[in-house]
C-alpha cells in the first residue's frame, strides 16, 4: 500500500495551475498530508549555469533574477491564500529558478515527496510540438507518481 505524506503541487499561476492546486489541496486534507507548492522561475538560457551578474534594476540595484524571484514569491503567497482554506494541510511555499521540467522532477526527487499533483494544459497538434509538454516530460521522468489535473473553463 502505498502511503502519501508529501504532496508537491507545481505552479505557473495560470488557471490550470490554480485547479491543480485546489485539487492537490484538498487530496492533501483527505490523506493527513503535507503540501509543497513549488514555482520554477524560468531564467534565460543564456544566464542558466554561469558565474555571471544579471543586469541591474536602475532602483535599489536589484539584480533582475532577484527582482522576478521576489515577485513569484509574492504570487506564490497570495496564490496560497486565496486558495487554502483553514482547515486545510500544512503548506510550505518554493520558488526556485530554471527550466520548469527539470526544476519539478529535480525537487520531487529530493525529499521524501511521494506524490506531485500537476495541472496541464492540454495542448495538441503543432502547439504540443511547439511548446512540449512540462507535464508529459515531468510523467516521463518523475521519481514519484505523477497526477495530472486538466482544467475546463466553466466546469468549475
Amino acid at each position: 500500500m502505498m502511503h502519501v505524506k508529501n504532496i508537491l503541487v507545481p505552479v505557473d499561476f495560470s488557471e490550470y495551475s490554480k485547479v491543480a492546486l485546489r485539487y492537490g489541496l484538498e487530496l492533501a486534507r483527505k490523506l493527513d498530508a503535507a503540501v509543497t507548492v513549488l514555482h520554477i522561475n524560468w531564467i534565460p538560457a543564456a544566464y542558466v549555469g554561469l558565474d555571471v551578474m544579471m543586469p541591474t534594476l536602475p532602483e535599489g540595484g536589484q539584480t533582475i533574477q532577484d527582482y522576478t524571484h521576489a515577485q513569484a514569491q509574492e504570487h506564490l503567497a497570495a496564490l496560497v491564500d486565496e486558495v487554502a482554506k483553514p482547515d486545510g494541510p500544512v503548506i510550505h511555499r518554493e520558488v526556485r529558478a530554471g527550466d520548469a521540467a527539470k526544476g519539478i522532477i529535480d525537487r520531487a526527487g529530493e525529499d521524501d515527496v511521494d506524490m506531485i499533483v500537476m495541472g496541464t494544459h492540454g495542448r495538441s497538434g503543432l502547439d504540443h510540438w511547439l511548446i512540449g509538454s512540462i507535464a508529459e516530460k515531468v510523467v516521463r521522468s518523475a521519481p514519484c507518481p505523477v497526477l495530472t489535473v486538466r482544467y475546463h473553463p466553466g466546469a468549475e
